[in-house]
């Protein structure tokens, strides 16, 4: 193929695993979903997945195992509703879930492929809202109920109200959840005509490493201390010591202190924390 072909495919090989008579199994067709645990390393060279899909599902994977261990009992509930092999865990045949063209649920599942780790939270009217495994993230993490129930035949689906946004990221956030937020494109309003289908689009990723959402701040009484959230952090050793970076995501600010011994860097970085690493 071109090279456009070839950036698209992953540097790393992964095969599928054997039948019950040691043969090899059909390859994955297109749409198909291989799970990283089922991949037997023996036929290895067997085929190869683009980067995209790679990734995919190990985060498929991910949420599945993540959501498969919540403890509250109303999030243990609506994981009979959900669709596992689905990219966010929801099942598009039932009432709700259409993903026809220019739905909401289009919108939602466009947001998964380009931040396939993160959740997917979008506001719709005065509500921020989650899906499939982002809505029992949300029950789980946030305390929040589900919206429409929690029968195997319902859309999971949970959100919370715009006035407790920051509140629920900062409960995902604690959780080890980067969270992608959307938000609604605003639309004039004409006396008379039909309204407008609801334009909307990713204004922020929230993350441990970066966990101020900025979007909208400008008009609200919040004060947020940048300074407070912990820096990423980088060090490295040489013949002259220990050096360590630290970069300030918000502030969009780098600090490099050199020549530490090191008990000095030890002690930065227990006195001072540092973000998670960047997943």
């Amino acid at each position: 193929g071109g090279g456009g072909d070839s950036e698209q495919i992953a540097a790393a090989q992964v095969a599928v695993g054997g039948g019950d008579d040691g043969g090899p199994q059909d390859l994955p067709g297109v749409g198909d979903v291989v799970w990283p645990g089922e991949l037997d390393t023996a036929v290895r060279d067997s085929v190869l997945l683009p980067a995209s899909e790679i990734e995919r599902c190990s985060a498929l994977a991910a949420h599945a195992a993540a959501v498969a261990a919540a403890e509250r009992p109303t999030a243990r509930a609506m994981l009979a509703a959900l669709k596992m092999d689905d990219p966010i865990g929801v099942d598009t045949t039932k009432r709700g879930a259409s993903r026809s063209k220019g739905s909401l649920m289009e919108f939602v599942y466009a947001v998964k492929r380009a931040h396939p780790t993160k959740v997917a939270l979008v506001r719709v009217g005065e509500f921020y809202e989650a899906w499939g495994f982002d809505a029992v993230h949300l029950v789980e993490h946030c305390g929040l109920n589900p919206m429409g129930g929690v029968s195997p035949d319902t859309v999971p689906r949970a959100g919370c109200p715009i006035s407790n946004l920051r509140r629920t990221l900062a409960d995902l956030v604690d959780a080890g959840l980067s969270v992608a937020v959307c938000e609604e494109m605003p639309t004039p309003f004409t006396y008379g005509a039909r309204a407008a289908r609801k334009e909307r689009f990713v204004a922020g990723v929230v993350s441990p490493a970066s966990p101020i959402y900025c979007y909208g701040l400008a008009g609200e009484d919040a004060d947020p201390d940048y300074a407070s959230v912990p820096p990423v952090i980088a060090i490295a050793c040489s013949s002259r010591g220990y050096s360590v970076c630290e970069v300030h995501v918000d502030l969009r600010r780098c600090t490099v202190t050199e020549g530490l011994t090191e008990e000095a860097a030890v002690a930065r970085l227990v006195a001072g924390g540092f973000s998670p690493p960047l997943r």
